[in-house]
């Protein structure tokens, strides 16, 4: 097992529905292996997840120090659709990806990080009702190569599908972050 003593990592969740099944195993397992965590959103208060989960949101993302963290990782849930056109977002990841910096992201959200312009060339999943989704559509027109699997890594860059595949993307994090 891990032990993440000293590092540190930018959950970003939507402030409304949010999804608690993602955020829930992702910010456990880290916090259990020591992990230092924060929880970034477009509005400061009480985010609500889509089953009604609360999280206190510690910082703006135009508060965001990107030299201070050494993950990202971008929750879905059907809230996460308005932090696709978010500039302080996107300028985030930019800045994490540009500092070889883990870039996560889980269900819908691996949307923002092609939106943000990270995934060309890269191998990477993303929460689909069916293999013509537009959620695929996004990812594969920004140039990622789309790949069928719970948890897609390459290279810094973690994409996961779903709720289902939350205890196995923390892993991957885990992982990358030892």
């Amino acid at each position: 097992m891990s032990d993440l003593t000293g590092k540190r990592v930018l959950i970003v969740i939507a402030y409304q529905d949010f999804q608690d099944h993602e955020f829930k195993p992702v910010h456990d397992y880290l916090s259990m292996l020591g992990a230092h965590i924060r929880i970034a959103s477009s509005s400061l208060g009480t985010a609500t997840g889509k089953f009604g989960m609360h999280v206190d949101i510690d910082l703006l993302f135009s508060d965001v120090r990107t030299e201070y963290y050494d993950a990202l990782v971008v929750i879905g849930g059907p809230g996460a659709v308005e932090l696709r056109e978010n500039h302080f977002l996107t300028e985030i990841i930019h800045n994490l990806y540009t500092a070889k910096k883990i870039v996560a992201a889980i269900c819908i959200a691996p949307t923002i990080l092609a939106r943000a312009g990270i995934l060309k060339g890269k191998k990477a999943t993303v929460w689909t009702p069916g293999p013509e989704s537009e959620t695929v559509q996004s990812l594969t027109s920004a140039g990622a190569k789309y790949h069928d699997q719970p948890v897609v890594i390459d290279g810094r860059i973690i994409t996961a599908n779903g709720p289902e595949a939350a205890h196995d993307f923390a892993h991957a994090i885990a992982d990358k972050l030892d």
